[in-house]
């Protein structure tokens, strides 16, 4: 399939993909590492990495994709609580997938 022909995500799809990958992230990067012991820059930078790299794995993910395939209801349901700090909830849908 060429380029043009390619179905692609949505940026509204692809916001919600990294909002709640980053969610996990932060979650699983703050078990690792003591953010207390850092100063204010040193927290920034590590958010700032951390959050570009999510960005960036996101995007070339989603590359791999078909659109279609995606379960974009589960996607929203897990979104949505997360937008709303309801991270026991996206958990119990993200495990559903």
């Amino acid at each position: 399939m060429s380029e043009d022909n390619k179905l692609k995500i949505s940026d509204t799809t692809l916001e919600k993909l990294l909002t709640v990958l980053s969610s996990y992230v932060i979650r699983e990067l703050e078990s690792v590492i003591s953010f207390e012991k850092l100063s204010d820059d040193e927290r920034t930078e590590v958010l700032k990495v951390a959050l570009k790299s999510c960005e960036v794995t996101t995007q070339i993910l989603s590359s791999f994709y078909n659109p279609m395939s995606l379960k974009t209801e589960i996607l929203d349901k897990a979104y949505s609580a997360i937008k709303n700090n309801r991270t026991d909830e996206a958990d119990e849908i993200i495990a559903t997938i």
